[in-house]
């Protein structure tokens, strides 16, 4: 009897070990499996995450060469009207200096023209060979102005 209750409770204990290491096997199968699940979505969304960003990186260079290029091209466009207003600035000071030079010259012909007529409207003396006669002729001149 005794000797059947030790052998029983052996086989119990036998069986219960057997038990936990089978539900042990389980758990950690599960466990794994779980891990792995867990893993593999992790790496999938991990690989998704680096795809999305080689593509930003490559999206960022180009952003950044085009930024470059138009940057270059902006720069050349501003020399290009610099260049030009100062074109326009030359044109303005010929302008002006033309307009200048017209001024000068209406004065000119004007002052020669009151000079030619106060030259005419002068009476002729006698040897007086006209205006430039009266211009070389210093003695007559001088006994003009006098006059």
């Amino acid at each position: 009897m005794l000797s059947s209750l030790v052998k029983e409770n052996a086989e119990k204990q036998a069986k219960i070990r057997e038990m936990n290491d089978n539900n042990r096997k389980e758990a950690l199968a599960a466990t794994e499996t779980v891990t792995n699940l867990m893993t593999d979505s992790v790496q999938s969304s991990m690989l998704e995450v680096f795809a999305a960003q080689k593509k930003l990186e490559k999206e960022v260079k180009g952003l950044q060469s085009n930024t470059h290029h138009f940057s270059r091209q902006t720069h050349q466009w501003y020399d290009m009207i610099t260049e030009f207003n100062g074109g326009l600035k030359d044109v303005g000071d010929f302008q002006n200096w033309a307009k200048t030079v017209e001024w000068d010259m209406k004065h000119i012909a004007s002052a020669l023209d009151y000079g030619g007529a106060q030259l005419t409207a002068r009476p002729k003396l006698a040897g007086d060979s006209g205006y430039f006669g009266y211009l070389n002729d210093r003695t007559e001149f001088n006994a003009r102005d006098s006059l």
